[in-house]
């Protein structure tokens, strides 16, 4: 797994990261924001996690993410967890 990480945004920890490849999120990867380049993404454990959160945008190749795949220019998606399921919410620029 490739990750470059950028700024701290300043509020609760949330920072932008690039990754690529393989990536397993964990429980601190909660708020984050994460620029895509290829990645294969696997989200933590659904029942620990309840309001886990991130965001995913591609920034080139195709991505999958949760059974989402990022395949055009700029699409994002947002992932929420209720505790008993991931809930993807996807936007297409």
């Amino acid at each position: 797994m490739a990750t470059t990480k950028y700024s701290n945004a300043g509020w609760g920890g949330n920072i932008a990261e690039v990754i690529s490849g393989a990536v397993t999120l964990t429980a601190q990867d909660n708020g984050k924001i994460f620029l895509c380049q290829a990645a294969t993404v696997t989200l933590p454990t659904v029942s620990d996690m309840v309001g886990w959160h991130a965001t995913f945008i591609r920034s080139s190749g195709s991505s999958t993410v949760n059974s989402l795949t990022l395949d055009a220019a700029h699409d994002a998606a947002m992932v929420v967890s209720d505790g008993s399921s991931y809930l993807n919410f996807k936007t297409i620029s």
